[in-house]
């Protein structure tokens, strides 16, 4: 695409030459204006040692780090002007295929950023009515640096792409090996927990059973949250959105929470106001940030508080709120607290610092939007939004089969 630009316009014919190794260098690319020569410039692509490279105008700049605006030698000659141009001795070997393909005189411009030299762009005309001066080598300069960003841009692009997939396969791999065995752990306590008699006298094997299955829960919640990162990253998480009743949501997610909120003797409360009627939703997605969000409540209110899910009309959306009556979040923190691993010191023992930055993900995809209000000794309130299903249509742009990052 580089070389692209300044075909047929300022040049005839145009090459891209990228370092690779020490000595040797790569030529990407060749493009020229006539179509019948189009075969013969591709023979000029491939590796050539740094100090064989032809024409030798190209060697000149990665010596030097310079652009030069070069006359072919036995060319016909061009009026000289006050820029005087370098001049090239014959060369040997591909000078015949360079004289085919019309090179008479070109500019070769180094491409450089960030300080480092990436390869060197050349512009070349074959026509005696196409001459370069010193706004012509200006100007190529200039297409040699907006280039070399592009070029790098692009490399940086694919590098981060490499490491992502590489950690989407590093992640699928350890969580595959994981989860055999915490499978395991977690079916034969639970058969453990059954079989314990209920006496008094049990209480005490029951106890360490309990610490091994909250603790194998919590390992397979780490793993989740790891392959959803994973895929987040990647732009792999799909969402399938469809009508849901928001009272059975709500029901739902306090069904999978309520053993959990008991042993902390928390009141778990939900409430649905007149005028919210369905959402349009994944439902397990929207379950899991409503899971994660009354989960964090548990965690963090005191015993014998009070955490409460709601629903309300919000213009043509839903808005949803989970509130706790537990220690609030200090204003400095609130606006880190969606980071991805960021946890508070005071409570960085409680969990891995994935959950919230997940729920905003999996919120955001959806249309909706996800934020705190919090007062310190008051408890809090995390808010997120959805699209309502009657106004999806012409407000949310969610469709089936949506995918983050697409």
């Amino acid at each position: 695409r580089v070389a692209r630009l300044p075909v047929p316009f300022v040049a005839d014919w145009c090459m891209v030459d990228m370092m690779e190794r020490e000595a040797m260098l790569r030529r990407a690319v060749v493009v020229h204006a006539d179509p019948q020569k189009s075969e013969l410039a591709r023979l000029l692509q491939g590796q050539t040692p740094m100090d064989s490279v032809l024409p030798a105008g190209v060697a000149r700049v990665l010596e030097t780090g310079e652009a030069v605006l070069c006359e072919v030698a036995g060319a016909p000659a061009a009026p000289r002007s006050p820029d005087a141009h370098d001049s090239e001795p014959p060369v040997s070997a591909s000078e015949a295929l360079l004289k085919e393909l019309g090179l008479r005189r070109y500019i070769a411009v180094p491409l450089v950023t960030r300080g480092t030299m990436l390869g060197v762009l050349t512009i070349a005309s074959g026509r005696d009515d196409l001459l370069y001066g010193a706004e012509d080598r200006a100007l190529a300069e200039e297409l040699g640096r907006r280039a070399a960003l592009a070029i790098d841009n692009a490399r940086l692009y694919e590098s981060a792409q490499r490491a992502i997939r590489a950690r989407e396969e590093l992640v699928a791999v350890v969580s595959h090996d994981l989860k055999s065995p915490l499978a395991t752990i977690v079916m034969n306590t639970s058969l453990l927990r059954r079989k314990l008699p209920s006496s008094e006298e049990a209480a005490e094997l029951r106890r360490p059973v309990e610490r091994i299955q909250k603790s194998a829960d919590r390992m397979n919640r780490l793993i989740r949250d790891l392959l959803d990162l994973a895929k987040l990253d990647g732009g792999h998480i799909r969402i399938q959105p469809v009508p849901h009743d928001v009272a059975g949501l709500l029901s739902d997610a306090i069904e999978l929470l309520r053993e959990e909120a008991a042993e902390k003797s928390l009141r778990l409360e939900q409430g649905v106001e007149l005028g919210v009627d369905r959402a349009l939703c994944d439902r397990e997605r929207v379950l899991q940030v409503i899971a994660n969000l009354v989960g964090n409540a548990i965690k963090f209110t005191p015993a014998g508080g009070e955490v409460a899910l709601r629903a309300a009309p919000w213009g043509r959306e839903v808005l949803l709120s989970v509130r706790d009556t537990g220690p609030g979040i200090p204003e400095d923190q609130r606006a880190r607290i969606f980071e991805r691993y960021w946890q508070a010191k005071e409570t960085a023992h409680k969990g891995t610092g994935l959950g919230l930055s997940i729920a905003k993900a999996l919120v955001e995809v959806h249309g909706g939007r996800i934020w705190v209000e919090s007062k310190v000794g008051e408890g809090s309130t995390f808010f997120f939004t959805l699209p309502l299903a009657e106004a999806a249509g012409t407000t949310s742009g969610v469709a089936a089969g949506t995918r983050l990052g697409a």
